[in-house]
């Protein structure tokens, strides 16, 4: 796995119903995040588990996101799972807002 530190803005954020853990029940949301670069910008659809998926955040947030990408084979085809452990919204996003 890798994991990164990414400056991104919030394109969207879907809650989704609830997952069972080992501990219970756990909050869980999709969320594309766009990173700097204007219209050829990198972008990519990540998964929020628990507390962070608990606290949906507004489409245009610029935020810091910690986030962790697996692949995995599975009969003879190569998957990728993104999951996003930690969103801070950045206090100062005029900083970088002119570059997304």
């Amino acid at each position: 796995f890798i994991n990164m530190q990414v400056i991104a803005k919030i394109e969207k954020w879907a809650q989704l119903p609830d997952v069972q853990t080992q501990n219970g029940m756990t909050s869980k949301a999709q969320v594309v995040l766009r990173t700097p670069g204007g219209r050829n910008a990198e972008g990519f659809v990540g998964t929020a588990f628990g507390v962070v998926a608990g606290k949906p955040l507004a489409e245009g947030t610029i935020v810091v996101a910690d986030v962790r990408f697996y692949t995995h084979e599975y009969e003879g085809k190569i998957f990728q799972d993104v999951n996003i452990f930690d969103l801070m919204q950045l206090k100062s996003p005029q900083q970088v807002g002119e570059h997304f």
